[in-house]
């Protein structure tokens, strides 16, 4: 079972390195450059400069937090097919289980817990893909639901 946890660890995180690389890196270039220009204008209030800086980093910002929300929806996928093979295994325990079966219970857990790392990493490729768009679109109004 460690295995499949350190598969699932290091799909994501490949995942959010991808994205880093490929997205979350330029936009935050931009909201350093952007945040620069604020600073470099003499005629704006100590209120309006931080307000612009602010604005600046909006995007970025409501980036991450997408970013954020898709990984706790993946991890929460992942938990929920997890305890669904806890209750499976659970509804087939009886009390005067034998060691044998509980050996065996014991595996067509593992083997089900398996089943489920291995739908879900199969699904990073695909959030990548959905993730990119989403953050390239800025359009995260919809994806929140």
């Amino acid at each position: 079972m460690n295995a499949a946890q350190s598969r699932v660890q290091d799909g994501i995180q490949k995942l959010v390195e991808d994205l880093d690389k490929d997205c979350l890196r330029k936009m935050q270039a931009q909201m350093h450059r952007c945040a620069a220009e604020c600073c470099e204008k003499p005629s704006l209030s100590i209120n309006d400069a931080q307000t612009c800086i602010t604005r600046c980093s909006e995007p970025l910002s409501k980036a991450q937090n997408y970013v954020q929300y898709e990984l706790n929806r993946y991890q929460s996928r992942l938990e929920r097919c997890v305890h669904q093979c806890q209750d499976s295994i659970k509804d087939k325990i009886t009390p005067n289980a034998s060691q044998q079966e509980m050996d065996a219970f014991k595996k067509q857990f593992e083997q089900c817990a398996l089943k489920c790392v291995d739908t879900n990493i199969d699904l990073i490729p695909n959030l990548f893909k959905k993730m990119r768009e989403v953050i390239k679109s800025g359009k995260y109004e919809n994806q929140l639901v």
